[in-house]
Formats: structure tokens, sequence, C-alpha cells
């Protein structure tokens, strides 16, 4: 089996996501379908965006689905922010409920994906971030494990890690995916499913929580140095982890 078709067995991330579900956008919960945003939109044109990924795992024992650290990963949203200037609709506390009446309204029965997405939105080809209307959008998905936790190849990329001197790698901005999406590319071009960047100075860095947790079980410290919610998490490969006084949806 090639690689490429192997990834997309083991992971739904791959398939596109069905347009029938609700979602948050432009300050209200509408299907998806309705979610859209112009062509001229700042951000599509220039990556002027900032995301997270945020994992609710279903408990089918309890019939709860328990969301994972969530205010902490809207409190890194909220630092990444300040770098582009993008003001969010509220903090921690206000996104997490949104999240909540998300999943509520979607009611899903499975592991799921979270991705808030904060973009300039203004229909501006102005290359700038200072004066440029913000906007917030979310939607949310089933997705298992993203990558195979038995096993899988990965190797080293040609492409080096984006410096933070250039775009800042702490914050995850839409745009300097493209620099992950090269390294992917090019391992499955070499019959890996997954890459592992070097930085400038020499040192790899994990582009997936999953494969990190496979190459370094024991690694579950506090947050990094950019904010990393998901490598700092208290869990065992395998075992799907939601802190119960987050509450279940």
């Amino acid at each position: 089996m090639a690689t490429r078709e192997r990834v997309e067995e083991q992971s739904g991330a791959g398939a596109e996501i069905g347009l029938d579900g609700w979602a948050f956008h432009e300050g209200a919960f509408v299907r998806l379908a309705d979610a859209t945003v112009s062509i001229a939109t700042h951000a599509l044109n220039y990556g002027t965006g900032i995301f997270e990924g945020i994992r609710a795992y279903w408990n089918p024992d309890q019939e709860q689905l328990y969301i994972f650290r969530l205010r902490d990963h809207f409190a890194r949203m909220e630092q990444s922010c300040r770098l582009l200037r993008i003001e969010l609709p509220g903090g921690p506390d206000e996104l997490a409920l949104l999240t909540h009446e998300l999943l509520v309204r979607n009611a899903p029965r499975t592991d799921t994906y979270v991705r808030p997405l904060a973009y300039k939105a203004a229909r501006s080809i102005r290359v700038a971030l200072s004066g440029l209307r913000a906007g917030f959008s979310m939607f949310c998905f089933p997705l298992g494990d993203y990558v195979s936790t038995t096993g899988l190849v990965a190797r080293t990329s040609s492409w080096r890690r984006v410096s933070d001197d250039a775009i800042p790698a702490r914050g995850k901005i839409t745009g300097a995916y493209v620099n992950t999406a090269l390294a992917v590319e090019d391992a499955h071009q070499c019959d890996a499913e997954e890459a592992i960047f070097l930085t400038r100075d020499g040192r790899p860095k994990i582009l997936d929580f999953g494969l990190a947790t496979l190459l370094d079980p024991g690694d579950h410290g506090e947050l990094d140095e950019k904010g990393d919610a998901s490598r700092s998490a208290d869990r065992r490969l395998g075992h799907p982890c939601g802190h119960h006084a987050e509450g279940g949806c």
C-alpha cells in the first residue's frame, strides 16, 4: 500500500469535511455550508490567521464528550493573536463556552476535533496587520487518531523549520503551515508517513504530537517554551484524556 493511501486509511484528517454540521461564524451559529468568506479576504490572500486544534474524547461508558485542556488552548490562542494584532471576541472562558455550545449543537458521539480560527477578515490586499478587521470562526468534525499509534515511518525533511525571527513559530499562524505541508509532502514522496524538521542549528522538531509521543513517551512536562499545550499533556498514548473539571458535553 502506498504511503498516501496508508495515511488516508489511518486518519480522517484528509477526508473532506461535511457541510451539514453547525459552525460559529461572524458572531452566530450557522451551518458550515453558510460559513463563507470573500476571495478578497486578507487571511485567504496572505495567511494572516491564527488557529488552534482542540480534541474532545467520547466516553462510551458515561456517554459524555470530554474536552481536552480547553481553556489552555484558548489562552495560547490569545497569545498567538497578539503577534498578528487580532482581537478575539472574548477571553478563554467566553470562548470555552462557545466551544461547549458548538459541541452540544453538533452532538457528536465519537472523538472530535475542534478548529477555532481567528483571522484578518477585511477585504483588503494591503500588506499590513494594523487597521484590518478581524473575524472569528469555529467548527468541529469527527476525528480519531491523527497518526498511527502502533508505529509509523518518519524521515528527516530536507526542508528546515521556519526560523522564529522570520515567522514566529511559537504562534499557530495559518500561513506558516505551508512550511509544515512542504515537509510532510517531502516525507510522503520518500514513502514515509511523517516528517521530522531540523531547525537552522540542527535541532530536531517533531511536527505531530502523536509522533512526538511515540518517539518520547515519557515527555509529559509543563508547557514548553512556545506554550505547547498539547505536548505538555499528562496523558499516556492510546488513552483518551479529558478533564472532568471542564465538564462533558
